[in-house]
């Protein structure tokens, strides 16, 4: 969740940014926002979406964790493959990165 906290506050920064500065390539014309241009966009909506998804990865991970150790102190392992498969996919993209 730090992870997402982090990408948040930079995204939110650009955005602010973003909608502040402006430019103009004439004279007469209104300056333009540089938010509105096209390739501004395209790189800075993919990490507000990717600072959601961290945010709400981390929420259910979080979960998932906390109610299996409280199941597994009852003796209710149901989760068990729930956490093995995720600790195998997590193993599996990380090989992926190196």
């Amino acid at each position: 969740m730090m992870s997402g906290a982090a990408l948040a506050k930079a995204a939110t920064i650009a955005v602010r940014y973003s909608l502040i500065r402006r430019q103009s390539g004439k004279k007469d014309e209104q300056e333009t926002q540089i938010i509105d241009y096209y390739i501004q966009q395209y790189r800075i909506f993919p990490q507000i979406a990717n600072s959601y998804a961290l945010h709400f990865a981390g929420v259910y991970l979080i979960k998932l964790l906390n109610d299996f150790r409280t199941g597994s102190a009852a003796g209710n392992y149901d989760l068990l493959p729930e956490v093995i498969s995720f600790i195998k996919e997590k193993k599996r993209k990380k090989k992926k990165i190196k």
